[in-house]
């Protein structure tokens, strides 16, 4: 290090003026250098020490600009570690430590790229790491000791920011223990599992595994939002897979590495695959389709338990369900609550339900009978409470088709206030939720 560089030569200078001048070296005033103050690089490393030297020898590190006070320590695995083409060795994923609030060195959290097109680089104390359709960014907050993550489409600040160089750990030095399938089953939990293939360059990052827990659970691809129930053995090494239901063909999941919560194997075809567990994922209501259509800022799809389903604007629209009744609501400017509900109900038909909606909106209501997209070559049954009527003001109007054992009510309540720049958002958020219900 310089500081010892330094010291050093004061040394070497001082014997070689006491050796050539004999006695006459005490008249002759020793002068000490000035001590270099340590590089940014050299306080890092002394400050993040115990980290390093506790790393196993397959590890990579580098600092990070991504918090305003401190440089930030990534480490990565070599799987993750690629010459970027100018000398550099870039990386796809990390993980994150830091200094938290009170002085002391915390792990934040993981960040995971999606491929060597796009590695990990940083700029004005934040972190940018993505992938062919999302590139987040992500700072370190000490003050309240937290990693802070804004998902989005964020490539122009990507463009200008540095790529960030890693260091591969000093074997000799390093005291961690490598993971390997030596480590006991269960190699995957309960949570949501991103899968792709280890040497794709820029993997579409559009695959999951959901597991329900260590036994079963589902595929799911976010852009077509297909897949299979599959259940699983765990045991030596080995996830034995059978998909679609008892009776169906087996296949085998070896485990190679588990690495920084990784799982990192290969099925009989041998091309290995990195299953990185997606951080915050609640299985029991992961959509993958929304995780994606998130990342890409579009609109998302509301699935419901009872069969059908809607498309809707999380930037406008707020979700309450879980039950008989499900409510969209408008939550941008409007002239009063602008919502629509639905909820299936059993014990009447489609018609019965509609006939005494109507009597609860009084005389004026008036039903019809007419398409509705999703009742296919049948007619559902309509009520308007206000027919005829214009202006600003309140207006409501429901639908009944026939859906299973019983049927399904869509209400559809809106406030027209008069000006249009509110009033057409309005229309056209609640209008998609209707244009896009589905049956099945």
């Amino acid at each position: 290090m310089k500081r010892k560089a330094a010291v050093l030569l004061g040394l070497i200078m001082t014997v070689s003026m006491i050796a050539g001048c004999g006695n006459a070296a005490a008249n002759v005033p020793v002068v000490t250098p000035e001590e270099t103050k340590p590089s940014a690089v050299e306080q890092a490393l002394e400050s993040y020490d115990t980290v390093i030297t506790s790393l196993s020898a397959d590890s990579w590190y580098a600092f990070a600009d991504m918090d305003k006070d401190h440089d930030a320590l990534l480490v990565a695995k070599k799987d993750f570690v690629f010459d970027n083409g100018d000398g550099t060795m870039a990386a796809t994923e990390a993980t994150v430590y830091g200094y938290d609030q009170n002085g002391r060195i915390k792990e934040y959290g993981y960040v995971a790229g999606g491929g060597t097109a796009t590695p990990l680089a940083a700029k004005d104390s934040t972190l940018f790491y993505g992938g062919r359709d999302y590139m987040n960014k992500v700072h370190i907050e000490e003050a309240s000791s937290e990693m802070v993550t804004e998902e989005g489409a964020f490539f122009d600040e990507y463009e200008d920011a540095i790529v960030i160089a890693f260091t591969p750990v000093d074997a000799s030095a390093a005291g961690g223990k490598s993971a390997g399938v030596d480590l006991p089953a269960p190699y995957f939990v309960k949570g949501v599992y991103m899968y792709y293939p280890k040497d794709d360059a820029d993997p579409s990052m559009d695959d999951f595994y959901i597991f329900q827990d260590e036994k079963w659970g589902h595929t799911e691809n976010g852009t077509t939002g297909t897949g299979l129930p599959f259940d699983c053995e765990q045991a030596d090494g080995q996830v034995k897979f059978t998909y679609g239901g008892a009776g169906e063909s087996a296949d085998v999941f070896t485990v190679e590495a588990l690495e920084n919560r990784a799982v990192i194997g290969a099925f009989s075809d041998g091309k290995t695959l990195v299953f990185l567990p997606v951080d915050d994922a609640d299985p029991d209501s992961f959509s993958a389709e929304n995780y994606i259509n998130a990342k890409k800022g579009e609109d998302l799809v509301y699935v419901d338990a009872n069969g059908w389903s809607v498309t809707y604007d999380p930037s406008c629209i707020a979700v309450n369900g879980g039950g008989p009744l499900t409510t969209f609501v408008y939550t941008g400017e409007c002239a009063g609550t602008c919502m629509v509900s639905v909820s299936y109900d059993v014990g009447k038909d489609a018609k019965t339900a509609i006939e005494d909606t109507a009597k609860e909106w009084g005389d004026q209501a008036e039903i019809t009978e007419r398409p509705f997209p999703v009742a296919g070559d049948k007619n559902a049954y309509w009520v308007d409470a206000n027919p005829g009527v214009t202006g600003p003001g309140m207006y409501e109007m429901a639908v009944a088709l026939d859906h299973m054992d019983g049927y399904l009510l869509v209400d559809i309540i809106t406030h027209v206030g008069g000006d249009d720049a509110i009033d057409i958002p309005v229309s056209d958020a609640l209008e998609e939720i209707i244009d896009t219900f589905t049956i099945g």
